[in-house]
């Protein structure tokens, strides 16, 4: 009787570890409140207590160390990154370097920055797939293929139910030394898993902790970036506007050095065309001018010769008539050799008709050459007259037409470069319309970019939460069913410690339970293939 006994109490101790595997495997949440007792509730929750005070201590003790690590490594780091972006934030060493330098500056302070990003994304990623590889694969507990085992599990509650309410006592005697250790065991057994959801809890908050902020320093971090971002934009655009009003300056003062070259080459040009051809007419007018003058040279040549030989003839007439002593000069011997004769004449009122006749003649010829002498020189001072009027009308003439001719291509000049200055300022104006379309253009492109990365940003975060918070829910479920495992399992203990002896006259239940439990077996050395493969 002993032995049936014995071998009775450990096959349903074998009935009961695999009943609470197969609970564990199958039954999700499974609902208790046909399997309620008032004794066993009241026996559960002193269990219960006995365990939180138990194993709460041990839990928070145990992860204290852990947390405090972590806590402490987090600090460091958003420590680390937020001196950096201080230090980085101050511009008072930037005042004394060019402009390609601050470039090359900003260039290689952004690509430290996305690595940084990069790094702390790679991170959350390795710590999410991590929290993802150490959760356990429940997919067999909402499997329509253990549908069966599922009915069949509260058939047998029912059953030991039934025997329950025969209110069949076990002997106190049959309890032996190794039901005791059993016991123990499996008492230890249900510690180490609540001992392992707390744990699991436990991790699961630090996770929820991390994630939260991970958040928040990805948060800040974007801020940042955008905050950098937006400052290297607005030195980038002082750049540009430096650049294009020095490309503008530039150009309005090669156009006004253009400008004014050309005009003074056009004035040079034009001046020195002008005087060559007043230079020319000049010449041309001298030379006309001195074959006039050579032509009355030769006139006065001519008349001078005439007027020699009327002198030399007159000579000879003083000489014939006056005295040889007297030396005067030659006007006044004319002037009185003419006298002379007419005093003669005078004098001599009756001469002889020979004598009257020849003075006669010589009188007439005096006469002719000194009428011929002044209208030789009249004409002669007429002629220097018209040639000093000629080229005084003509030097006033020209100078004036000069004058004309300078004024009418300085106008021109002026409207042309009126003209000229009209179309650059429009070309200026279209150009740099044209430079400030693009650059709107560009920066349209870089703000439909930047909303783009901060939409890729916020899904992603929005799907790294809404994976930590499935990781959550499912974590919360393995928690109660650990919980409602252990309650079930303390439960089918009980039962089986006080109905042991009555198992062996119902060999119909025992063989269920044995068939049960191989199934179970199976389906759990299935999931450890598929696990390992």
């Amino acid at each position: 009787m002993g032995k049936n006994w014995k071998e009775a109490i450990t096959q349903f101790a074998t009935m009961r570890e695999d009943l609470g595997a197969l609970c564990k495997l199958l039954l999700p949440s499974v609902p208790e409140a046909h399997i309620s007792n008032s004794k066993h509730e009241n026996s559960g929750n002193k269990s219960n207590r006995w365990k939180y005070n138990f194993f709460g201590k041990k839990t928070k003790e145990d992860r204290s160390p852990r947390a405090e690590e972590r806590k402490s490594f987090r600090k460091q780091k958003s420590f680390g990154a937020k001196d950096v972006i201080s230090e980085k934030s101050d511009f008072r060493h930037l005042n004394g370097r060019t402009r390609e330098e601050v470039i090359s500056y900003f260039k290689s302070e952004i690509s430290k920055l996305k690595r940084m990003h990069e790094s702390a994304l790679q991170e959350k990623t390795e710590e999410l797939f991590r929290f993802k590889r150490e959760k356990g694969s429940h997919a067999l507990k909402n499997d329509v293929e253990f549908e069966p085992l599922r009915k069949k599990i509260p058939e047998i509650m029912l059953k030991m139910d039934q025997i329950i309410s025969k209110n069949i006592k076990i002997p106190a005697v049959c309890m032996t030394h190794n039901e005791l250790d059993e016991r123990c065991r499996l008492t230890s057994r249900i510690d180490a898993l609540y001992y392992e959801n707390q744990h699991l809890r436990g991790l699961l908050a630090d996770k929820m902790k991390d994630a939260n902020e991970l958040s928040s320093q990805l948060s800040e971090s974007s801020r940042e970036l955008s905050l950098q971002l937006s400052s290297e934009e607005e030195l980038l655009r002082q750049i540009d506007k430096i650049r294009e009003e020095y490309e503008d300056f530039r150009i309005e003062g090669d156009v006004r050095d253009g400008l004014y070259q050309a005009v003074t080459r056009g004035l040079l040009d034009d001046s020195m065309n002008n005087v060559d051809c007043v230079a020319l007419n000049f010449n041309s007018k001298v030379s006309s001018l001195e074959s006039v003058i050579s032509e009355k040279d030769k006139a006065l040549c001519l008349s001078n010769e005439e007027n020699r030989k009327l002198k030399e003839k007159l000579v000879q007439l003083e000489k014939g008539y006056l005295i040889p002593d007297h030396q005067e000069d030659p006007e006044i011997i004319k002037q009185e050799s003419t006298e002379t004769v007419l005093r003669d004449i005078e004098v001599e009122p009756h001469p002889s008709p020979r004598r009257s006749q020849v003075q006669d003649l010589q009188y007439d010829e005096l006469v002719k050459l000194n009428s011929s002498l002044e209208i030789a020189s009249g004409a002669l001072k007429e002629i220097d007259k018209k040639s000093m009027d000629r080229c005084s009308s003509l030097t006033k003439n020209e100078q004036e037409k000069q004058l004309e001719c300078i004024l009418i291509s300085i106008m021109k000049l002026s409207k042309e470069f009126v003209d000229i200055e009209k179309k650059l300022s429009m070309e200026r104006t279209e150009n740099r319309s044209e430079d400030l379309s693009d650059h709107c253009n560009h920066m349209v492109r870089q703000a439909v970019v930047l909303t783009k990365i901060g939409l890729w940003y916020k899904q992603m975060l929005e799907t790294r939460r809404s994976e930590l918070q499935k990781a959550e829910a499912k974590v919360a479920i393995l928690g109660n069913k650990v919980n409602a495992h252990l309650s079930l399992l303390e439960k089918i203990y009980v039962t089986l410690d006080r109905y042991s002896p009555t198992l062996q006259h119902h060999p119909a239940l025992l063989d269920a339970f044995l068939r049960t439990c191989k199934l179970v077996a199976d389906l759990r050395s299935k999931q450890k293939e598929d696990e390992t493969a």
